[in-house]
């Protein structure tokens, strides 16, 4: 009879472990009805993703991105929050199985102790030993829901630590390019201002020998003069440009090495002159937001699983004696 009993408390254990209250969260369907080709010839076919170091061939910018990616504080802080996550999952997977406590104890008691007296009789110590197994029964999904939230928050996580990253290797790649580019321009502006000392000084010797009037040499130092205005400021925005990357590469005072010239720079891989819509799937941000997305869908679910009754199966088993050796 009791093993009958028990195997239909098993049955209707198992039916009410695979009921799951709440709505489960669908994907969006982000699938568009799109040509396959347009009129400029393009083909709408998305092509596979290349890591930064396959698309950048200057070795300095490469060594910029990696010294920030390995010192960035954001990236540590997301990196950490990881793990963080990770651990907390496997704590609230955990809940989902029997779960075990034990203790020992050592006592005294008096005549009136029924324990002692079978123990061992009046004023006698007493050991016990005892242990309490404890199974809350997941009838409603409450716990599944849990794992399940704490799943897509440690998904999210770590596509969180992707967004940093992508936006990191950008930030440092367009502050490079600065750099170049503002190095380009000084270059430029140091020249003119060499042609226009050339200028001025062979405008003023016509100027001396009465072959122009003093009008022309006045002009000729303006340009000059205008031209040289530009160095101070080119140099200062230099100076703010290297200190944005020391401090992305969370370094201070380093000096910031040059690689090819901006006009030689070349992007290793060929990027198609337009790109289908289907690659916002692709974005960090976009699926971190998507798996909290989840994750509260779970909650809801967890939310409307509270509100049924909770069922455990507890069993306890103890042994007491007079003496350590009898346990």
């Amino acid at each position: 009879m009791r093993k009958r009993i028990f195997i239909i408390l098993l049955g209707f254990t198992v039916y009410f472990v695979s009921c799951k209250v709440g709505k489960q969260y669908q994907q969006a369907d982000y699938q568009l009805t799109m040509p396959s080709t347009y009129n400029d010839g393009f083909s709408g076919d998305t092509t596979a993703l290349v890591k930064w170091f396959d698309l950048f061939g200057d070795t300095a910018l490469q060594s910029i991105i990696k010294t920030t990616l390995a010192n960035n504080n954001n990236l540590l802080l997301a990196a950490n929050r990881v793990q963080e996550a990770m651990i907390q999952t496997a704590i609230i997977r955990i809940n989902q199985y029997p779960s075990f406590n034990y203790q020992a104890q050592v006592g005294g008691g008096t005549a009136g102790n029924d324990a002692l007296r079978v123990a061992g009789g009046l004023n006698s110590a007493v050991f016990k030993v005892g242990g309490l197994l404890n199974w809350e029964i997941d009838l409603w999904g409450k716990l599944r829901g849990a794992t399940a939230a704490a799943q897509a928050e440690f998904l999210a996580s770590t596509e969180n630590v992707n967004a940093i990253k992508v936006s990191l290797v950008a930030e440092a790649a367009s502050l490079y390019f600065l750099l170049r580019d503002l190095d380009n321009r000084l270059l430029i502006a140091k020249r003119t201002v060499d042609v226009r000392k050339e200028s001025t000084i062979i405008i003023t010797q016509r100027y001396e020998k009465g072959y122009v009037a003093e009008l022309d040499k006045f002009q000729a130092v303006q340009q000059e003069m205008q031209a040289a205005v530009l160095i101070p400021n080119l140099e200062r925005q230099i100076v703010q440009t290297e200190n944005a990357i020391n401090l992305l590469m969370a370094t201070t005072g380093k000096p910031i090495s040059r690689g090819q010239s901006i006009a030689y720079q070349q992007l290793l891989a060929k990027i198609p002159a337009g790109l289908p819509s289907q690659l916002l799937q692709r974005r960090p941000d976009i699926k971190a937001a998507e798996k909290l997305l989840n994750a509260q869908f779970e909650r809801v679910g967890i939310a409307q699983a509270s509100m049924y009754p909770s069922f455990s199966l507890t069993g306890l088993l103890g042994f007491a004696s007079p003496q350590v050796s009898s346990l």
